[in-house]
């Protein structure tokens, strides 16, 4: 048996819905004449509106990518549903209840034994109404009390729907399962876990956020872990992906911050779910924060299109409704070093919006959240109301990384951000930037357009992308991890400026092997290939530049640009050689000690009478004598 929809109950739904009401939750749309609406189309990007919404026919048509239809079609391709899952999901939104027919079926098909949207939302949203119901009981204390540390009362905890998911292996299973949902279904709705010991709850002992669409649907949830037995050891655990949740293209808070979104035009990213209920609470409830991955391209597109952020004035006359628009992008991180990064990360999508968009930074290494527990709400009022625009925070970024006070740090610190400054889209911003530069780093106007117009050249074959990322790639970070590739930078940042003071015998001593970086190590080689340092030392600066990326992609001669103006920690050129032999020394310091660890590691999993132990533990024993000998000197 199998059930189909009246004819009747179709056409009647689709008089009773209005079809601006289920599109406007998708998309923001505003009066474009009598009985037409325009936004964003949803199913392509545009930043000029060409979709277009009749109420009086009951249909929407995109003059840009040619989509069209009705009601019915419109939630078939916003949701990726069949023809009888769209009826359900929009008799469900005005609370029409359709009287299906029954009718034998001769074959059933795998289409229709899939599990429906519909049917993975209802999971999400009974398990959502378990968890919130376990938030008040006894085992939940120490979720609460985490809540309560935070500054949220019970009441703020309920309007954001925060649960919590007991502990034990499946006390939701067996919930779920009572309530009539399968292990299939509970397997697509990404709340269980399959193992060897059998079906298990996904989130156990977790603080739980559920994550909802601009609709209000339910399509998964973020977990917050309390207790260090926890069966996963991240942090934050959200949904796996699923038909509904994928993580790329959903927004935590979406459903609470879209219409005043849409309504001021513009939008405040932050970083967490409690930074999202800070803001909100705070009066800012435009605050929307992504879930377990970075800001990217599915996040600009669904933000556009709530906000409206398109060039009206391109294409339509001035007396139009719509005009450009003049509202603001604002991302917030953590004032600490990987914040910074993190930011500057952001810059990439910048010019994805046609509205400018800003950086606010939280002072003193706190997020948003902190910052509310700290000095309360009007704290977080000031922040955004602060915020800087994001050029302007990456020329101030890049200008930190170098010492304005020498004239290598001047010169560094121009070329850096004149890079910058000539990613810019909008050229009519260019000179303005220009001016803050040449102020900011002191020095002549003219010789920042000079720098600007040569990054205009370097970039001419490259993307915006690539620039930014190798700004990204090559900015000196104050908590490097791997120093071998810290000290390895620094080396060859001195044999690009200085090749006539760097020992070329000494610098022989190193082998590609010792740079762990795959690009430091291209360079290296490079150098050796063409005969060593000493070929450096007859040419110009640029010359010699140019002869080892000769052969390097454009990305990759981006980079080593980049590479040639760090500054590195001297204060005159005459301290280049000594410098530079300590650098030698430490590269070849780590590549031996590495090599150590690695054979140790390699005898250990050997028995004596192996064959290879005895080789092994020779050249144990020769890299030992090499470095105690090098420590000797």
């Amino acid at each position: 048996m199998s059930r189909i929809a009246p004819k009747e109950d179709i056409e009647r739904l689709r008089d009773l819905v209005s079809i601006t009401d289920i599109v406007s939750q998708f998309v923001t749309l505003k009066n474009a004449g009598v009985g037409a609406a325009k936004g964003l189309c949803p199913f392509h990007d545009e930043k000029t509106p060409s979709f277009t919404v009749r109420e009086s026919t009951g249909t929407f048509h995109c003059f840009g990518c040619g989509e069209g239809g009705d009601v019915f079609t419109f939630i078939m391709k916003i949701n990726g549903v069949d023809f009888p899952e769209s009826l359900e999901i929009v008799a469900q939104k005005i609370g029409y209840s359709i009287s299906y027919k029954e009718v034998f079926e001769r074959a059933r098909s795998d289409k229709d034994t899939q599990i429906t949207r519909s049917r993975v939302l209802l999971a999400n949203k009974r398990a959502s109404g378990y968890f919130f119901s376990q938030f008040q009981s006894t085992e939940a204390q120490t979720a609460r009390e985490m809540m309560y540390n935070r500054k949220f009362t019970d009441e703020d905890c309920a309007r954001f729907g925060v649960g919590y998911a007991p502990r034990g292996s499946n006390n939701l299973v067996q919930y779920m399962q009572d309530a009539g949902f399968t292990r299939p279904e509970l397997e697509a709705a990404g709340l269980v876990t399959i193992t060897a010991r059998g079906i298990l709850d996904r989130f156990q002992g977790r603080l739980i956020w559920p994550i909802r669409d601009t609709a209000g649907d339910i399509l998964g949830f973020g977990a917050r872990k309390l207790y260090d037995d926890d069966f996963f050891d991240a942090k934050y655990l959200n949904t796996s992906e699923t038909r509904v949740y994928k993580k790329s293209s959903v927004l935590y808070g979406v459903d609470l911050a879209r219409k005043q979104i849409g309504k001021t035009h513009s939008c405040v990213i932050v970083e967490g779910y409690t930074d999202v209920m800070a803001m909100h609470l705070a009066g800012i409830d435009t605050a929307v924060a992504t879930c377990g991955t970075s800001f990217g391209s599915d996040h600009v597109k669904i933000i556009r299109r709530l906000m409206g952020d398109t060039d009206y004035s391109a294409s339509l006359s001035t007396t139009s409704s719509f005009q450009k628009r003049s509202g603001k992008v604002i991302f917030t991180f953590d004032g600490d070093e990987a914040g910074l990064n993190a930011a500057m990360k952001a810059f990439s999508g910048d010019q994805s919006f046609v509205t400018q968009t800003y950086i606010a930074i939280v002072p003193g290494g706190m997020d948003p959240c902190d910052l509310r527990i700290q000095n309360g709400n009007l704290a977080l009022k000031n922040l955004v109301d602060a915020a800087i625009p994001m050029f302007e925070f990456a020329i101030q970024v890049v200008i930190q990384d170098h010492d304005i006070t020498t004239s290598e740090g001047r010169v560094g610190a121009t070329r850096s951000a004149a890079l910058i400054i000539a990613t810019i889209k909008d050229r009519a911003l260019r000179p303005e930037y220009a001016r803050i530069l040449a102020g900011k780093v002191g020095v002549p106007i003219k010789t920042v357009q000079e720098e600007i117009k040569a990054a205009m050249h370097i970039l001419q074959s490259n993307s915006l992308q690539a620039a930014v990322d190798q700004q990204i790639q090559l900015r000196p970070k104050k908590q490097q991890s791997d120093l071998r590739t810290l000290v390895s930078s620094q080396l060859l940042s001195l044999v690009l400026q200085f090749p006539q003071k760097v020992d070329a015998d000494k610098f022989l001593e190193l082998e590609s092997d010792y740079f762990v970086n795959p690009f430091l190590r291209k360079i290296f080689s490079r150098i050796v290939e063409l005969g060593g340092v000493d070929i450096g030392k007859s040419l110009k600066s640029k010359a010699w530049i140019d002869l080892i990326g000769e052969d390097f992609d454009q990305n990759e001669r981006n980079l080593l640009i980049r590479l040639s103006t760090f500054l590195v920690p001297i204060a005159q050129d005459n301290q280049v050689p000594t410098l530079s032999d300590e650098l030698i020394d430490k590269i070849i310091e780590y590549a031996l000690s590495s090599r150590t660890t690695d054979i140790k590691q390699e005898i250990r999993a050997l028995k004596v009478t192996n064959a290879d132990y005895r080789e092994k533990f020779k050249k144990l024993m020769d890299l030992e004598l090499m470095i105690k000998s090098r420590s000797q000197k």
